[in-house]
């Protein structure tokens, strides 16, 4: 078994049956240890070992209020985490757009292989839950595991067709590029993203993002709804990842050596969307929103890429580029634990 893979299993959602072969409930489920998790919302409570591969600088992002934390890992140089910017109302925002919006075609989700493109996804689902029936639109949101934005991945082929495009949604281009100024990268085009729809029992297993023509340029990732261990290894599976806790709002920059670094979700936390997401403490216009996460203790992550160099016209082939390996913290690789 290689680190990585070790790693994952150290932090799995355990499954010990009793003596008749039943599952046991969580409650008398053995405890994970969690101690060796990095945890960047309350940096100080972390071993001396921890806080030793981390270092902070407060910095103004553009369009976020006030100066917000930045942590950077030197074993990584690039890559860059910071804890939630957002207040819960820009938080409900993007929770929204990504169930509303970004499942609408011309974006291509998961059930356009099975079901065609399915317009008006959400609002279906909200009358069957207004109904208290659970029928076609429940289904395929409970199978909705990702969207694609802007230029549009081919999961089959695992490669990018510039014939194959949809638009970009502006206001997350702009947040996007905002935080990727931040932390010093210039003239960065936010052209495509994967939504990926967790539930709690699902895992992303490690993987590199390797597809764009444009390997330069960071990934900006943004998170809401539960907590998750996230885990950043090296360049193989053989290195020991880093894991980290990953809290609803908190985004990271994956750029320079981490660009090329495997790296997955090894579990979705139980009980962890945060009170001020739930139905009882939104606004009446995203009630349904904090239902959905609050169901199956869902997490919901928006990865935005850019595609291309700064030379667009420089390639010829439709054929952007080609790969075997998964594609973003939104591909194959997101399984059933």
């Amino acid at each position: 078994m290689n680190a990585f893979k070790y790693c994952e299993n150290q932090y799995r959602r355990p499954a010990v049956v009793d003596r008749n072969g039943k599952t046991l409930p969580g409650h008398k489920q053995p405890k994970t240890d969690y101690s060796g998790v990095l945890s960047f919302l309350d940096f100080n409570s972390n071993s001396p070992n921890l806080q030793e591969r981390a270092a902070k600088v407060s910095c103004h992002v553009p369009g976020v209020g006030g100066p917000v934390d930045i942590f950077s890992l030197p074993e990584w140089p690039g890559f860059f985490f910071i804890p939630n910017p957002f207040t819960p109302l820009e938080q409900m925002h993007w929770i929204s757009q990504a169930l509303e919006e970004y499942t609408q075609p011309p974006n291509s989700t998961i059930l356009d292989a099975q079901h065609g493109p399915v317009p008006s996804l959400w609002p279906n689902w909200i009358r069957e839950m207004e109904t208290g029936s659970r029928g076609e639109y429940a289904m395929l949101m409970d199978k909705l595991k990702w969207a694609t934005l802007g230029y549009q991945y081919q999961w089959t082929e695992r490669r990018y067709d510039r014939r194959r495009h949809a638009p970009f949604p502006e206001d997350l281009a702009h947040i996007v590029q905002a935080f990727a100024q931040a932390v010093g990268v210039a003239d960065y085009r936010a052209e495509a993203a994967t939504v990926n729809y967790y539930m709690q029992d699902m895992v992303m297993h490690g993987h590199l993002d390797d597809a764009e023509y444009d390997m330069d340029k960071p990934i900006v990732s943004m998170s809401f709804g539960a907590s998750a261990v996230f885990l950043l290894g090296g360049e193989t599976k053989d290195v020991v990842p880093l894991p980290m806790f990953v809290n609803s709002g908190d985004v990271m920059i994956m750029g320079g050596r981490a660009r090329r670094c495997y790296h997955g979700i090894a579990r979705i936390l139980e009980d962890s969307v945060p009170p001020y997401l739930l139905p009882s403490s939104v606004p009446p216009a995203y009630e349904w929103c904090a239902r959905f996460l609050e169901q199956r203790g869902r997490r919901i992550n928006i990865n935005v890429r850019q595609v291309f160099s700064q030379d667009k016209d420089q390639h010829d082939s439709n054929l952007v580029t080609d790969t075997n390996r998964t594609q973003g913290e939104s591909s194959s690789a997101l399984a059933d634990d």
